[in-house]
């Protein structure tokens, strides 16, 4: 008879939470709106000027999570630049974001390698939007601010998916 009883309170249990569930409906309203790279992307230019995602709408943008002692960060940087240089012309925006160094590193480091693009401060923000947990971290973004691929790691192997993503979302 106990054992009866506990399955029935076990059942009423059950029922009484999931009908405490939030319907889909509930849930869909509850979801952001609007891009969240796209509106949540800031940060701080080496040369001081706050840049965001939005001013780059109409460009594909690839952002560069890096640090000058990360030995694959190091090593995708000549790509980096090779791709700067091949396809800013037709609306390729690169942005290096350093996660951990001062100025004064980013510009020692910038000068001696002859980095060629826009280099930036990593922040709590974009922490928060990009969610990186390792670097190299990559994250290539449409003419729209969509994001289209991300990579974390680098292999050279990479170097030719990346360059594919880039010219398909050129010609777009």
């Amino acid at each position: 008879m106990k054992k009866k009883y506990a399955v029935i309170i076990f059942l009423l249990i059950l029922v009484l939470i999931a009908s405490c569930a939030p319907s889909p409906k509930e849930e869909a309203k509850e979801e952001p709106k609007g891009n969240l790279f796209l509106e949540r992307t800031w940060m701080e230019a080496l040369d001081g000027e706050t840049l965001s995602l939005k001013e780059f709408e109409g460009n594909v943008v690839i952002i560069d999570f890096w640090a000058s002692w990360c030995g694959p960060c190091r090593a995708s940087i000549p790509f980096y630049m090779k791709m700067y240089d091949k396809y800013a012309s037709q609306g390729l925006t690169v942005i290096g974001v350093n996660v951990n160094e001062t100025k004064e590193e980013i510009e020692s480091f910038v000068s001696e390698s002859g980095m060629n693009y826009t280099m930036a401060f990593f922040n709590d923000d974009l922490n928060a939007v990009y969610k990186v947990t390792g670097i190299p971290a990559v994250f290539i973004f449409d003419k729209k601010g969509n994001k289209v691929a991300n990579f974390t790691g680098y292999s050279s192997e990479s170097d030719a998916k990346i360059e594919e993503i880039i010219i398909s979302e050129l010609g777009k």
